[in-house]
């Protein structure tokens, strides 16, 4: 079975009258009336299911033999006469399924579906799959000759990726006056073994003229698609005897545009003796991979991937005899080309001596991307006949052989100007596992003395933008400048680089070859690099112990990052296994170790820093002057960390802009440093001015995020640095688990109080908050805080100017005060001044409002577990409620939203579970949800709703809706979906007649700008709704729009109807002029929309609105 449900299906499937498998496999469908009662069934599927349509009862089955119907995409029907019921069929498929085949001019009742004359009969099918959109719809005598597998696809149709191993595939595309082909597509292509070929004039000039006298020798791959009057694949003048492509093994070649190549004449030996891949792409007039001898006894040994791409006439890829040993290859690459000028060339040789090697055994990738011209890998013919950039001859040279290279990529290459030689073989790059380097710019030097020690598996480097690096590596020669030993260079793990603008030094800090060792590096990354000025030294840090992240960033000349360096013996520094640390921009940092050692950091866990303006410590202090206390602007600056800090096991930090911090802590740090932080964040930092003490909430107890931003000159965030009785602070972050503050401007508390100073504050793992603008608060909690706001689940509050309130209070709480418990969201937006939910619980009324009066919640509030709500403006004058809650409070909301709120009047809360309803820009509103709070007690044998979305928008006093204040209907509305109405003025109607018999399951509606509507639907004069009627079950769509006075969409004497609709659109209505008064109903409608998106049509909808109102008169 596998995704299910499968609506219907049973009569309890006759007994399963036994079945020989079934299947269904992603399923939803529904029906399939009890599928032919399974007479024996052997084997059905559905693959990707949601069928619609097959049954009628799958031709009773006939012990069917597989089917499938693979993925199925919404199949869109089959009958006629079910694949001419089955005789026995052996297999079938369908790949993404169906596409609608009739044809042999259609008739038998306009047909419906199949034909393909129903594959004539089947006997014993033997597999197939097919798509097919045309071809004109094939017959001509159907024969498939026993197929024995296949794919087939022929027109454009084809969502399939093909993932291959052959047997046996096909694919056409074909177009331009078709010339020819079926008798079943020539036989299936003399049996295919994958084939493909797009753009088809003239079938591919007969398919390459019958593969040139049919030396198709069972294929086994091609491709090739966008032809355009092709200029050769192969030729050999006009072929019979000898091999040509026996048994290819794919090739693939792409846009074609008058191709110029692959063969000519004189090829055979074995031809492309089992290709296995190649490739090529887009070609203009690509020139060659053949003519040169025409290369009798041409050999490719099995290449093993190629590919090239966009190849501007080439000049070489290849021969020197089609290169004496390819060994299998295994990639290459090659890519944008511009007149290329290398990949093996040799034309005999001249530059004084043969050529002689290559050799390439199972190459390993290598890539070398844009190209123009090249420099060599391996030319000749005097160096492609010389011209003045051709000294420093190598990319590669000294005549190459990689064995096994593992990676290289290089990427623009202009004239590459070396990259080794000196005799390099001796087995070449000793397995060199990665390099990369991009845009090349003539590099200067860059890794030989030689080879520094032959690179023994080398492992990752980059480099990036090059403009004339100025070395890495080389390490004069690798002479010991007075012996301390050790230079073990490679391998590497990582490095990047990247800008590079003239490098000027490391490698690694060369004062003291010694200690060149970085002993398996792990990352280090460096970026744009404007010619250094440090990173490390003290003796490159003694190896770096397996360094494990370090990146630095945009570089303008540096100034430290470790560095100073008297030959003294370490008092620490240290980082074995760094883990992360970043620093950003830099501009002439100033510090990471200016001596007065200590840092060890084991082993880090994330820090970044960002854009540092002369960092200030982060160690470097002669015991620069700190006064005695923390936390002040009159401080003489520096901490940011120190007492030479050690970190255990940070757990993240971040900090940003910085501009001159003013501190983030010491007063003797160590001992267990940020103990395990997990998380803190901060940003703009202009001048900062708190985020500490309250004595670093002893060591902030693995804090779980916090995040501050923009700070200009916080004014704190704990803080109190003494003046308190220590007994009277009882501050715990129990992990806190969110917070986010943003914009602070000039905060003014949170550190909860309301000068009972920090009194039992707990947040017990708080479950976010946020709050934004800040604008010097007043009041966001407290009444000590919530009962220590057991785990809050969500608020956000907003834009913040001078909030009044969202709770306070806090001198002599009373008990039963129970304003979040788990609150599930809520935000607020832009506050002007709040005024409630809570100036204190204003007489048993919590309430969001601007000016002092009614509501806004009230009644002593509660919450329990919200879930959503939102508001906006604000500014509320009376309601958004009270009207005797409780009773557990908005018993889980779900979802309101209210918006700019101009002096609300009203929205109450009576409908449990709510599910959705926006309202917009409010204007006064005048009530929505009233029904006499939500008609009482007294007729609760109806009382449904869970109404589903609404939305309703401007509502200039709305007047009326809800629901046509219900009447003794007592709502029900079982998930109604959807409706939407916007702008409002006033409204006169939507619905009535005595309302819908409560929407049954609306499905969208819309209407749009009102301007005093005028009905869809009304008139109630009731008499218990005259002859009833009216329905839309399950409308799908309308909409209406602009409606000045609408005159109609019903105004009595009813039927009207719709089952399911089917779009409408209709814009400006002007007094629109039927649609309905009396009966319509418009099974799947079938058009009108109109305006710019125009369609019409006439016979019906009240001939289409009597003609579009006589076209407007």
């Amino acid at each position: 079975m596998t995704d299910m449900p499968i609506l219907p299906l049973p009569w309890s499937v006759k007994s399963l009258r036994k079945m020989r498998t079934l299947c269904l496999e992603r399923c939803k469908l529904r029906d399939m009336s009890s599928i032919g009662e399974l007479e024996s069934l052997e084997i059905l599927s559905f693959v990707g299911s949601n069928v619609k349509r097959l049954p009628e009862e799958v031709g009773q089955l006939t012990q069917l033999r597989l089917l499938d119907l693979t993925d199925c995409e919404e199949l869109t029907t089959i009958p006629p006469n079910v694949l001419s019921k089955l005789s026995s069929l052996e297999s079938l498929n369908m790949m993404n399924s169906f596409v609608n085949w009739s044809g042999e001019d259609e008739e038998d009742m306009q047909r419906n579906n199949p034909s393909l004359s129903e594959l004539k009969m089947l006997p014993c099918l033997r597999s197939l799959e097919v798509n097919i959109l045309d071809v004109s719809l094939i017959p001509r005598d159907l024969l498939l000759e026993n197929l024995i597998k296949f794919k087939i696809y022929v027109g454009s149709y084809w969502l399939v990726s093909l993932t291959h191993r052959y047997s046996t595939t096909l694919k056409l595309r074909i177009d331009e006056g078709i010339i020819s082909l079926p008798n079943c597509i020539t036989l299936l292509l003399k049996q295919a073994q994958y084939l493909i070929l797009e753009y088809c004039p003239q079938v591919l000039k007969n398919v390459l003229y019958d593969m040139r006298r049919e030396h198709f020798q069972n294929l086994r791959g091609l491709e090739l698609y966008g032809n355009s009057d092709i200029e050769c694949i192969v030729d050999t003048i006009i072929s019979k005897p000898g091999a040509l492509f026996p048994s290819l093994e794919k090739l693939e070649v792409v846009s074609m545009e008058n191709l110029k190549e692959i063969c000519h004449a004189h090829l055979p030996a074995t031809s492309f003796s089992a290709l296995q891949e190649l490739d090529l792409k887009y070609l203009p007039k690509f020139v060659c991979l053949w003519k040169e001898g025409t290369e009798g006894d041409i050999c490719l040994v099995n290449l093993r991937k190629a590919s090239v791409h966009t190849c501007h006439k080439l000049k070489i890829l290849f021969p020197l005899r089609t290169a004496t040993d390819r060994g299998l290859l295994r990639y290459l690459c090659v890519f944008n080309c511009e007149i290329l000028q290398g990949i093996f060339s040799d034309n005999i040789a001249v530059s004084g001596e043969e050529m002689g090697e290559i050799v390439l055994p199972m190459l390993n990738t290598l890539e070398l991307s844009l190209l123009p011209q090249l420099k060599t890998f391996c030319p000749t013919l005097n160096e492609m006949s010389s011209s003045d950039d051709n000294h420093d001859m190598p990319l590669f040279g000294g005549n190459v052989k990689f064995p096994e290279l593992e990676e290289l990529i290089l990427r623009e290459l202009p004239k590459m100007k070396s990259l080794w030689h000196l005799q390099v073989p001796e087995e070449s790059f000793g397995r060199l596992k990665v390099l990369r380097i991009t845009r090349c710019n003539a590099i200067s030097k860059l890794i030989p003395f030689n080879m520094v020690q032959r690179l023994n598996n080398f492992e990752s480097l980059s480099i990036i933008n090059c403009d004339m690096v100025k070395e890495i590596f080389e390490i004069k020669g690798l002479v010991d400048e007075t012996s301390a030993k050790s230079v073990n260079l490679p391998p590497l793990k990582d490095l990047v680089l990247c800008g590079l603008s003239e490098l000027n030094h490391l490698w690694w800090n060369q004062g003291s070859f010694g200690y060149v060792s970085l002993q398996f590096l792990s990352l280090l990354t460096i970026t744009r690099c404007d010619s250094l000025t440090y990173i490390f030294s003290l003796s490159a840090l003694r190896g770096l112990n397996q360094l494990q992240r370090l990146e630095i960033e945009s570089c303008a000349l540096v100034k430290e990052i470790v560095s100073f360096e008297l030959r003294e013996d370490s008092n620490m520094v240290v980082f074995p296994q760094l883990h992360t640390l970043r620093l950003n921009h830099l501009p002439e940092l100033t510090s990471f170790y200016k001596d007065h050692k200590a840092l060890d950091w084991p082993s880090l866990k994330n820090l970044t820093i960002a854009n540092c303006p002369q960092l200030k410590t982060f160690p470097a202090s002669q015991c620069e002057q700190i006064a005695g206390h923390v936390g002040n602007l009159s401080s003489t600056e520096p901490p940011l960390f120190n007492e030479k800090v050690s970190f255990p096991n940070t757990e993240e930090l971040h900090i940003h802009y910085m501009e001159n911090l003013v501190e983030v802590w010491h007063n003797k740090l160590p001992d267990q440093t940020f103990s395990s932080l997990q998380l803190l964040d901060v940003r703009g930092c202009e001048r900062l001015l708190d985020v500490g003490p309250t004595y670093m909430l002893p060591r902030l107890q693995m804090l779980s995020k916090l995040y501050i931003e923009d700070c200009c000159s916080v004014e704190e965030i704990f803080v109190t640095k003494s003046a308190l009785n220590q007994d009277d602070i009882h501050v715990s972050l129990f992990s806190l688990t969110e917070l986010r503050l943003k914009s602070l401007p000039k905060l003014k508390h949170i550190w909860w109080d309301t000068d009972s100073r920090c009194r039992s504050l707990h947040f017990q793992n708080l479950t976010s908050l946020e709050v934004s603008g800040c604008d010097q608060l007043k009041y966001i909690l407290s009444t000590s805080i919530m009962k220590g706001l057991a785990q809050l689940q969500e608020l956000r509050i907003s834009s913040c100017e001078l909030v009044e309130e969202v709770v306070s209070k806090d001198i002599s709480v009373e008990d039963q005060v129970e304003v979040l418990s788990s609150l599930q969201v809520l935000k607020v937006t832009n506050c002007p001044m709040m005024k409630m939910f809570a100036t204190f619980l204003n007489q048993s009324n919590l309430r969001f409002e601007n000016h002092v009066s009614d509501e806004f919640f009230g009644r002593e509030v509660l919450l329990p577990m919200l879930e959503k709500l939102s508001i906006e403006g604000l500014s509320i004058s009376a309601g958004l409620w009270h009207n005797q809650l409780q009773s557990n409070s908005f018993h889980h909301l779900n979802k309101l939203k209210v918006k700019r709120c101009k002096n609300l009047l009203r929205l109450v809360p009576e409908l449990k579970d709510l599910k959705s309803l926006y309202v917009e820009e409010c204007d006064s509103l005048e009530e929505i949800l009233g029904i006499e709070q939500s008609i009482t007690g007294a007729h609760e044998n109806h009382l449904v709703c869970t109404l589903s979305d609404v939305n309703l928008q401007n509502l200039p006093r709305l007047a009326e809706i809800w629901w046509n204040k219900d009447l003794n209907g007592i709502l029900r509305y079982p998930m109604f979906s959807s409706l939407k109405v916007i702008k409002c003025d006033g409204l006169r109607k939507v619905f009535s007649a005595s309302v819908i018999k409560h929407f049954l399951h609306l499905e969208e509606l819309h209407l749009a700008n009102c301007l005093i509507m005028k009905e869809v639907v009304a008139d109630d004069e009731r008499d218990e709704y005259a002859g009833e009627d009216v329905v839309f079950p399950q409308l799908h769509s309308l909409g209406l729009l602009n409606l000045p006075n609408l005159t109609s969409f019903c105004a009595g004497s009813f039927t009207v109807k719709f089952p399911s609709l089917e779009y409408l659109n209709l814009e400006a209505c002007p007094d629109m002029q039927m649609f309905t008064l009396g009966p319509l109903v418009t099974p799947k409608l079938n058009a009108v929309v109109l305006e710019n998106g125009e369609q019409f049509w006439k016979d019906d909808l009240n001939s289409t609105i009597k003609h579009l109102s006589m076209a407007k008169v």
